[in-house]
């Protein structure tokens, strides 16, 4: 799932020193487009806080290489079921899952899993 790749490389990409100079929040979003083929709900969105500059540019680069939407502001909580959040020292890297990929369960799932996996993970609500 593509999806799922944006997810990776953004994550990975986030992954700084946590000395905070990236500045503010920003997200990744990847979807399907709307009925006219404009924006549409989001299937996931990455939201940022925090990181360095050059976790910043390491972010925008991934997520224009994988055709998803970029912004300078958090994700939508519309339509969000819930979400993973990884803390990291000086940042806050939180996957988003939407309706209609999966369900809260495979959400908290998702985020447990990530959890046993030794990463400091936790659910949240949107």
């Amino acid at each position: 799932m593509r999806a799922v790749a944006v997810a990776g490389l953004v994550l990975l990409a986030g992954c700084g020193d946590g000395t905070g100079t990236g500045g503010g929040i920003y997200s990744c979003a990847e979807g399907a487009p709307g009925g006219d083929g404009g924006a549409g709900t989001p299937e996931v969105c990455i939201e940022v806080m925090g990181g360095t500059a050059q976790d910043l540019a390491n972010n925008q680069s991934s997520c224009a290489a994988a055709h998803a939407s970029f912004a300078f502001a958090p994700c939508s909580h519309t339509g969000a079921l819930g979400g993973c959040r990884e803390a990291l020292a000086g940042s806050a890297i939180t996957t988003w899952y939407y309706q209609g990929t999966m369900t809260v369960s495979d959400v908290q799932m998702t985020c447990a899993q990530a959890a046993s996996s030794g990463l400091p993970v936790q659910f949240v609500s949107p």
